[in-house]
C-alpha cells in the first residue's frame, strides 16, 4: 500500500510518499539510481529530500523544493 500527497503553498512544492513495504534499508545495493537522483534534484533546486523507515515497517519519502 502506498499514499502520495502533493501540495503547493506560497513558498514550496511538497511531495510526501509513504508505504508499508520492507523499508529503505532492505533495498541495499539493488536500490538503483532513483533515490540518489531525487536527492540531487532537490538539492540542485534549493530544496530538501529525506527518506526514512517508518515504525512498524515501510518508508517515508519527503521531497520539497521552493517556488521561484
Amino acid at each position: 500500500h502506498a499514499e502520495v500527497d502533493l501540495s503547493v503553498d506560497h513558498e514550496a512544492l511538497h511531495l510526501r510518499v509513504v508505504d508499508n513495504g520492507v523499508g529503505p534499508q532492505a533495498a541495499g545495493k539493488n536500490a538503483g539510481r532513483g533515490i540518489p537522483n531525487m536527492a540531487a534534484r532537490a538539492e540542485a533546486l534549493g530544496g530538501c529530500f529525506t527518506i526514512s523507515a517508518r515504525p512498524g515497517g515501510g518508508t517515508e519519502v519527503v521531497w520539497q523544493v521552493p517556488l521561484r
